[in-house]
């Protein structure tokens, strides 16, 4: 498995920044600045980052390694506290 990411740096206007990941030249995630929105939401702010989903890549491929099971379980519903 090769694993890469090509990361787009933000001019001064907060534009431009992206984050593009590729799993054996595959692209598999991309994130980018959202400047447009009143909130702002930024990359390493409010949004993952490609180093982020990297570091669960690894996370998982630990596991793997050490034979554990994967169990996902999605909460469609969920409420926060």
């Amino acid at each position: 498995m090769k694993i890469k990411l090509n990361i787009g740096k933000e001019n001064n206007y907060g534009e431009g920044g992206f984050h593009d990941l590729f799993v054996d030249d595959k692209e598999i995630a991309s994130v980018q600045n959202l400047c447009e929105c009143p909130e702002d939401a930024t990359i390493d702010r409010d949004l993952i980052n490609g180093r982020q989903i990297i570091d669960f890549i690894k996370l998982g491929y630990e596991a793997g390694k050490k034979g554990e099971e994967l169990t996902v379980d999605i909460n469609e519903d969920a409420k926060r506290d």
